[in-house]
């Protein structure tokens, strides 16, 4: 399976013929950035997937109204939404509001929506529960939540249960 590099020529059309697994994945800071690798050996692992695209972005990509409509469409377009979540757990009023807005057009479309908690943070309820039930409104699969420790000190990250 090979991951291919974003393009903004590339249109949703383009991806679906071509069966392009979309990825998008918010994370909130460094720590939560340098895990993601976890998931390109989870998705590799799968069966038939395809080609993966990756796309990223952050609550403070959602500030900008540019940012917040390029992130707005990669949400809908996504197959799989995984939140890269640190600190508290809790769930910004901006992730909210960007959720919000791409949630509907989720209704109908096979997609599936994941948290992974990072560095640390045990603080599950509040972001899971929140989370599962955006997927269920949407009509998609929760993944459930994993867990990841990124040690900044030794440039390694590591799975933790």
């Amino acid at each position: 399976m090979s991951l291919t590099a974003v393009t903004s020529t590339s249109t949703e059309a383009d991806r679906q013929a071509a069966g392009t697994m979309q990825v998008l994945i918010l994370h909130e800071n460094e720590c939560a950035f340098m895990c993601l690798w976890h998931l390109t050996t989870y998705f590799e692992a799968l069966p038939d997937a395809g080609e993966i695209q990756w796309h990223s972005c952050s609550p403070a990509d959602l500030k900008a109204p540019e940012s917040f409509a390029r992130a707005e469409e990669r949400a809908r377009e996504a197959d799989v939404i995984v939140f890269c979540l640190s600190g508290t757990g809790d769930i910004s009023p901006e992730v909210k509001q960007w959720i919000d807005r791409w949630l509907p057009s989720k209704s109908g479309q096979e997609a599936a929506l994941g948290l992974l908690l990072v560095c640390g943070n045990k603080e599950v309820d509040r972001a899971a529960a929140y989370l599962q039930g955006v997927a269920e409104r949407g009509g998609m699969t929760f993944l459930g939540v994993g867990h990841c420790a990124y040690e900044k000190s030794h440039g390694t990250a590591g799975q933790t249960a």
